[in-house]
């Protein structure tokens, strides 16, 4: 059986080709992944980094970073990656970030890693949605990219829901690395 495109009230939607098919899944996939990180990040590690002496102030940073980060997104087109490979460097410093909070010592070091999390997540919007402008049809894109967002909220409210458990179990820096 064929898989079907999503359709709009009133049209009969088509059959997917195969490679819009693959690519719907993969997205859908790595965008499962960033809403579990963003859902944990944001639920667990300001508890963490209060445990581990974090101020107030500190905290209230920690909580800003994603939104200081989306500010500073602003400029990603000027400064941020331009290339696929640019890209990939980006998202593995993001990457790299997370493995790094494991061994940050000193609270205020954790939040300037989770800062640089942020970041790159950030700067690395405006290429994601070219490479989206480039892979999907543009009469499909909007409800496709509606299927990876759906995918990315629920993630992270099942995260955000399952992470104190996992945290209460194996510790809230443990939580987050998976």
């Amino acid at each position: 059986s064929a898989r079907f495109a999503l359709g709009s009230p009133g049209t009969v939607p088509g059959p997917m080709p195969s490679s819009l098919r693959r690519n719907l899944s993969l997205d859908l996939a790595a965008s499962v992944g960033v809403g579990i990180t963003m859902a944990l990040m944001g639920t667990i590690l300001p508890s963490v980094a209060r445990r581990q002496g974090l101020d107030p102030l500190g905290l209230a940073i920690l909580a800003a970073s994603p939104f200081l980060a989306n500010l500073l997104g602003a400029f990603a087109g000027r400064i941020g990656p331009r290339t696929q490979r640019q890209f990939g460097v980006m998202r593995a410093l993001g990457a790299l970030c997370l493995v790094l909070m494991l061994f940050m010592p000193v609270p205020t070091l954790l939040a300037v890693v989770a800062f640089g999390y942020w970041l790159t997540h950030a700067f690395g919007v405006p290429i994601q949605h070219r490479l989206w402008g480039a892979i999907y049809p543009t009469r499909e894109r909007g409800r496709l990219l509606g299927v990876v967002a759906t995918g990315r909220t629920a993630a992270a409210g099942v995260a955000a829901l399952a992470g104190g458990i996992i945290a209460d179990r194996i510790g809230g820096l443990g939580a987050i690395a998976i």
